[in-house]
């Protein structure tokens, strides 16, 4: 049985027909924008990204967030060091009382107790002179001032100080000075001159003692500004005579002059004296008895 087959028709538009539809394409377009125009704005959402954050200005409240995150830290503050308090100035200044002086030797004797020409010179600076200054603290006397004459009879056989002699050449007043002769006594009792070169057996030195009110500072006159004018001339009597740089047996050594030599003297300080003692017109300090005097 024969299939019937449909014709297969063209439809060729006529060109009225073929024209494109510019006004439909116009509205559907103009519907699309308006609906992308509000969509966003009825919705609160985006359909477009975002430009990236570094083409974005930041808001006020971003930048100081930023400065904040971006400032170096503040520095730890240091714990606060308390700055050392001047020390209050004294009111007082505390120095020594007593000045012992230089010891004089007035006579010295042999084992027999007879008197010697020519005496050596005694250091009795730990025995004697430290003694000394203890009678700052002599009861009564706080307010004693001047000198104090004071003697010791000294028996190198005993090997101590047999007795304390009062001197003339005192000024402070009677009452303190008997205080301090008696604290003296107490002091020296036990002294002992075991160890001190001597070439004798008995000594008499002396000492003139200056003491200064609580608070005064002593003098310090040195030996050579208080020496006291003086001329002549002398001949070295000893063996050898050391010319020493100020009047102290431990200053140093200048030279040494023989015996017979002739010097000019020039000065004097207390039992040392000042001497030109070669052709060039050097000076030096001599003790008295290597020039006789």
């Amino acid at each position: 049985m024969a299939k019937s087959r449909e014709k297969l028709q063209i439809d060729v538009p006529d060109a009225k027909r073929d024209r494109p539809h510019f006004g439909r394409i116009g509205g559907i377009a103009a519907a699309g924008f308006a609906v992308g125009l509000l969509l966003p704005a009825l919705t609160g959402k985006r359909f477009v990204p975002e430009p990236p954050p570094e083409d974005r200005m930041p808001t006020a409240a971003e930048a100081e967030s930023a400065e904040e995150e971006e400032a170096p830290p503040p520095a730890a503050k240091a714990a606060p060091v308390d700055a050392p308090k001047p020390e209050a100035p004294d009111d007082k200044v505390e120095t020594a009382r007593v000045q012992p002086g230089k010891p004089l030797v007035l006579s010295c004797r042999d084992k027999a107790g007879n008197k010697v020409d020519k005496c050596d010179t005694l250091d009795l600076s730990s025995t004697v002179e430290a003694r000394l200054l203890n009678l700052a603290n002599c009861e009564g006397t706080e307010d004693a001032a001047g000198t104090l004459s004071i003697g010791f009879e000294i028996d190198f056989g005993k090997k101590k100080i047999e007795r304390i002699l009062r001197g003339k050449s005192t000024t402070i007043s009677e009452a303190p000075a008997l205080k301090l002769y008696a604290c003296a006594e107490k002091e020296f009792e036990t002294a002992s001159v075991d160890g001190v070169d001597h070439e004798h057996t008995a000594y008499t030195v002396f000492y003139k003692a200056q003491l200064f009110p609580p608070g005064n500072r002593p003098s310090e006159t040195k030996p050579e500004d208080e020496a006291k004018d003086a001329s002549g001339l002398a001949t070295v009597v000893w063996n050898a005579a050391v010319i020493r740089a100020k009047p102290d047996k431990d200053s140093d050594r200048v030279a040494s002059i023989l015996r017979g030599t002739r010097v000019t003297v020039t000065g004097k300080s207390e039992n040392w004296y000042r001497i030109k003692y070669d052709a060039s017109g050097s000076e030096g300090w001599v003790y008295k008895d290597a020039i006789g005097m």
